[in-house]
């Protein structure tokens, strides 16, 4: 939540105009979503025995090729729903944003 609201002060909004429901809703998605996260990483540490930099190239791979696609799916569909979208207007959200966030990544 406190990133959000940084990332609302840095676009220049002021602390009397932040939206807090939009920081809300972040922060109730990384709430469910940080123990998946943590969970994955766990799993690869076991998985990927690797050791120093070609370990670390293995496990960033794993990351932005098994958990970065279906955790982007995830924060669009669920921010939608919580913004009250429909399910069809957020799938909609999710093939609009989805290749660029992806890029990004």
């Amino acid at each position: 939540m406190a990133g959000d609201l940084l990332m609302q002060w840095r676009e220049g909004r002021r602390s009397d105009t932040f939206d807090f429901v939009r920081a809300g809703r972040l922060a109730a998605f990384r709430a469910v979503h940080a123990p998946v996260i943590d969970y994955s990483w766990r799993f690869f540490d076991r998985w990927i025995p690797f050791t120093g930099a070609p370990g670390v190239v293995a496990r960033v791979v794993a990351d932005q090729t098994l958990l970065m696609p279906p955790s982007l799916v995830a924060f669009f569909l669920s921010q939608g729903a919580m913004e009250g979208l429909s399910a069809a207007a957020c799938v909609e959200r999710v093939q609009d944003a989805f290749v660029p966030t992806g890029a990004h990544a």
